[in-house]
């Protein structure tokens, strides 16, 4: 993760639009991971990343990458644990 806003790192070069880049998040996981969160801990697309994601958990740099695929459409995903830090109420 680089350095900037959560979306600047799903999209670097501006391609996709906000209910797109939403829609990924959602795929990916981050809705559930948040709902017993208040809204000043919820992630937004103006979320401030710092570099290498210093600034989230374990967890939410997982669906971060995960995210990141399916929004550049990757044919190949090779995923080793890809869940491991998420908690329990994403795997329920």
């Amino acid at each position: 993760l680089l350095s900037g806003s959560l979306r600047s790192d799903l999209d670097p070069f501006g391609q996709y639009d906000d209910d797109e880049l939403n829609y990924t998040l959602r795929a990916a996981g981050l809705t559930a991971l948040q709902n017993n969160m208040d809204e000043r801990g919820r992630m937004t697309l103006d979320t401030p990343i710092s570099s290498g994601g210093g600034n989230l958990s374990v967890g939410q740099r997982q669906i971060l990458a995960l995210a990141s695929a399916i929004v550049r459409k990757s044919k190949i995903l090779i995923m080793d644990e890809a869940t491991s830090a998420i908690g329990e109420k994403f795997h329920g």
